[in-house]
């Protein structure tokens, strides 16, 4: 079985909603991303649609209307989210109530997002019919950009957590224990901090324990990113050979910095094999971080011989997501 896939479409003219939408798509890979009129049928079979439409003298995208009134039959049985771009959010409210009630079926999300207009850009009809929108609804012609893409990430990132939860899932428990068995069979992992404009990668050894990874470290860079942000991301993977075999784990979680007079790190240098006297009698302090584990991203090729689909999510127990 493969994961939920997701099809975004769009009525872009100008250029910003597709930015928009192909933003959307990235994040909800695997995707594909493409304009109202290069719909082909079989394209029917993705499981999560996106649609996006322009807002034009106060109205969405023609292209965008005729695709939901032609393909209501299918997309009613379909998970669907709604977005437009438009300089009036008012206009973009309406728009996405009318597109949904259009719709008939289950709408999931839907967002206005501010636009950008650049008048050198449009066409001498569009032109015309701008300036004179403009002065009925009293707002100035001029070049704007109000585009946010963090408010478009954000978007995209709500849509994957929606989407998550709609995949099929194994059971809770069996997919813990694959997970922890994932874990306790490998010791290095990329622990991935970061704070502000600055990001940092470390290759590291780890032990798994009770839903929280442990790491020891003289120190580094890593962490002032904890220090100042404790959300971080941790990958753990076989070596590629191929997609038939691949297997690998992404973790979000917080760290935290165990303290030299804590049990939990005398518990820590044991499971490694070190004496409390040895560590004590180094010239330096050995650091330890624990990172509580919030989410796990699963992608085991194996699950596949089981029946199950072979990316799978799981959600460690009190995590705050």
């Amino acid at each position: 079985m493969l994961m939920m896939r997701t099809l975004v479409i769009h009525g872009s003219k100008y250029g910003s909603t597709e930015e928009i939408a192909s933003a959307i798509s990235m994040v909800l890979g695997p995707s594909r991303c493409c304009r109202a009129e290069e719909f082909r049928p079989e394209l029917r079979e993705f499981e999560l649609v996106v649609l996006g439409t322009p807002i034009y003298k106060g109205m969405a995208s023609p292209a965008i209307w005729n695709f939901i009134r032609e393909g209501r039959d299918w997309l009613s049985d379909k998970p669907v989210a709604l977005f437009c771009t438009c300089l009036n959010r008012d206009d973009g409210k309406r728009n996405i109530d009318q597109l949904q009630e259009l719709l008939g079926g289950e709408v999931i999300a839907s967002r206005v997002f501010d636009g950008r207009m650049q008048l050198e850009r449009l066409d001498e009809a569009d032109f015309l019919g701008m300036e004179v929108f403009s002065k009925r609804t009293g707002t100035p012609f001029e070049s704007v950009d109000h585009m946010d893409m963090e408010a478009v990430a954000e978007f995209a990132l709500e849509l994957k957590r929606e989407r998550d939860t709609r995949s099929p899932g194994m059971d809770r428990g069996d997919l813990r224990r694959l997970i922890e068995a994932f874990l306790a069979s490998h010791k290095i992992c990329t622990l991935t901090s970061g704070h502000g404009n600055r990001v940092r990668a470390t290759p590291i050894e780890y032990n798994y324990r009770d839903g929280s990874i442990y790491m020891l470290s003289e120190g580094g860079e890593k962490f002032a990113h904890i220090l100042l942000n404790p959300n971080v991301s941790i990958a753990v993977y076989d070596e590629y050979v191929n997609m038939a075999t691949i297997g690998g784990i992404q973790i979000s979680g917080t760290a935290s910095i165990v303290a030299p007079d804590e049990e939990e790190y005398q518990e820590i240098l044991k499971a490694r094999g070190l004496r409390p006297e040895r560590i004590a009698s180094l010239s330096i302090t050995l650091n330890v971080i624990r990172v509580r584990l919030e989410r796990a991203e699963f992608l085991y090729a194996k699950l596949k011989a089981r029946g199950d689909q072979i990316s799978q999510v799981y959600d460690f127990p009190g995590a705050e997501l």
